[in-house]
């Protein structure tokens, strides 16, 4: 299918990368579990470090994943709709609404904005995973 060749033809990305990315998926994990459920160190980030935390943290993601999310809209273009194609959809539009999401709370309205930008950034390092296991 095209999604399987679109993933096997992409350069092969690095390990070192997967990990630095992995550690900081760990520690925004954490992060929005602390503020869930109270867990240390919640309350030493204000607001706008924690706006300037997750906006850095989906810029890095979305460089890294910039291929995935360009092959997913060529794909779409050309009409061959597949799984891969539905990701990158989930990835574009994640990001977009949880974009919106991060503006509101910076505002000062109370929204969860954690949960979409984690999708986006999941997503991501997943496909990313897939194709260095491909390659490898």
């Amino acid at each position: 299918s095209l999604g399987v060749d679109l993933i096997c033809t992409t350069k092969k990305p690095s390990l070192i990368p997967l990990v630095i990315l992995g550690i900081l998926l760990l520690g925004m994990l954490y992060f929005s579990v602390a503020n869930v459920f109270h867990l240390p160190f919640a309350i030493l980030f204000s607001k706008k470090i924690t706006v300037i935390f997750w906006a850095i943290s989906l810029l890095l993601f979305l460089i890294y994943g910039l291929d995935i999310i360009l092959e997913g809209i060529k794909a779409f273009i050309v009409g061959n709709s597949t799984l891969y194609t539905l990701a990158n959809l989930s990835i574009i539009g994640s990001t977009i609404y949880g974009s919106w999401m991060l503006y509101k709370f910076y505002k000062g309205i109370n929204t969860y904005l954690y949960i979409y930008l984690e999708i986006a950034m999941f997503l991501i390092y997943f496909l990313k995973i897939c194709q260095y296991i491909n390659k490898n």
